[in-house]
């Protein structure tokens, strides 16, 4: 299937349920996106960024003979280990895009938030549903809601476990006094918290609810779809989310909780920004800014958008945009940037001509395939374009599937 083929890789390792790797390839096929589970391996130990490597390439190299112009990209997390691995792969196909995980770095956002009295309150809040299956129930018949299993490996976890108890707060203290027979020391370790830090418990998780955006583009971007053509757009929201310092949450349940002190409100109201979620988003900024593997994604995805005909259809650019293309490694060429500027015109004239209602994710690949004929060096570039994956969501999937 992939002989010969432009393809681009995906690669993690887990530690959940025992040591695992998993590489996966994405290619193009007759205008087909294909991805496939090349490599599957349990391993008695964490591999360190040489074993990783070789890994790596017996299966580029041997196992699939991939040749160095062939490989375009690679998606993985940032950790230090798969970062020393792509170095040395690097070696080989020297040209291959290296893309950090996004959603993994988006992920972290939440992790840097800083909420002192809320996370041990939900650390020991989860240890009471992961331990016993009565509370599961009580909780359950309670509200009608089933409380999330916290899991330290999927993203957003915590987020996730703490939205569930935001929206029943009115049931915690009920549920906390419950005199079934389970989880009784912890339920009255948080009981005691409830009484003492309620005010700053519940200004915290209205903070933490304040980073959905950074959640919902975390689940977007994790996605198997022509995800490369909306990524740019996705990340300028949460920089400008950040920009606008609009937090109807907080500003609610502080009105709730302080409805006719107007300085009460102002105090707590600048602890959840300043101090629950100025890290997060100094976190997002500052990464950005100065991670040269992010920031050069990032390029490249800014890049993408001119393959996005709704896109053009709107800015319309010039011939002296399409430069912006040279971010693209697999794509800097001047040969190939020339041609694309001499069919630009006709692609405006295409672009012109989609539909108001045209959904970039769900139609953008559907469109090229129809326009291919017509914008042959376009169509050439969009296909190893779309190997390009904002995340290494899929070797997680890997993961889950087989536990």
């Amino acid at each position: 299937e992939v002989k010969g083929k432009n393809l681009s890789i995906i690669f993690d390792g887990t530690t959940r349920d025992g040591e695992a790797l998993a590489v996966l390839v994405r290619f193009v096929n007759n205008w087909e996106l294909k991805s496939r589970l090349v490599r599957f391996q349990l391993i008695q130990s964490s591999v360190n960024g040489d074993e990783l490597a070789r890994v790596v390439i017996e299966v580029l190299h041997r196992k699939l003979d991939v040749s160095q112009n062939n490989l375009l990209a690679a998606m993985r997390d940032r950790a230090s280990v798969n970062t020393k691995a792509l170095a040395t792969v690097s070696v080989l196909y020297p040209d291959m895009l290296d893309v950090g995980c996004i959603s993994h770095f988006l992920d972290r956002v939440g992790v840097k938030s800083d909420t002192p009295v809320l996370s041990p309150f939900m650390s020991s809040w989860n240890l009471i549903f992961t331990t016993s299956m009565r509370a599961r129930r009580v909780w359950m018949q309670l509200t009608g809601k089933a409380m999330p299993r916290y899991n330290s490996t999927r993203w957003w976890s915590l987020w996730e476990c703490a939205k569930v108890v935001f929206e029943e707060w009115r049931h915690i203290p009920v549920f906390l006094a419950n005199n079934d027979e389970f989880a009784k020391k912890t339920r009255q370790k948080l009981a005691q918290a409830l009484a003492e830090d309620q005010i700053q418990l519940r200004v915290e998780l209205a903070a933490l609810m304040e980073l959905e955006k950074f959640v919902q583009a975390t689940y977007t971007l994790e996605g198997d779809g022509t995800l490369v053509f909306v990524a740019f757009e996705k990340l300028e929201e949460l920089k400008e989310y950040i920009r606008v310092h609009n937090f109807p949450t907080l500003v609610h349940v502080i009105q709730e909780l302080f409805p006719v002190n107007y300085g009460d409100r102002q105090r707590w109201y600048q602890y959840g920004v300043r101090e629950c979620l100025k890290p997060a988003f100094e976190y997002y900024t500052e990464t950005v800014a100065n991670d040269p593997i992010v920031s050069r994604s990032i390029s490249v995805f800014r890049a993408a958008r001119l393959f996005n005909p709704k896109f053009v259809k709107v800015s319309r650019p010039v011939a002296t945009d399409i430069d912006s293309i040279e971010d693209v490694p697999f794509l800097n060429d001047a040969g190939v940037i020339q041609s694309l500027k001499d069919e630009l015109p006709a692609y405006l004239v295409k672009a012109a001509d989609i539909r108001n209602d045209f959904d970039v994710l769900e139609d953008t690949w559907q469109w090229w395939k129809t326009t291919s004929t017509d914008l042959p060096s376009w169509s050439a570039a969009v296909k190893k374009l779309v190997l390009v994956q904002p995340s290494s969501a899929a070797a997680e999937r890997v993961f889950s599937l087989l536990v």
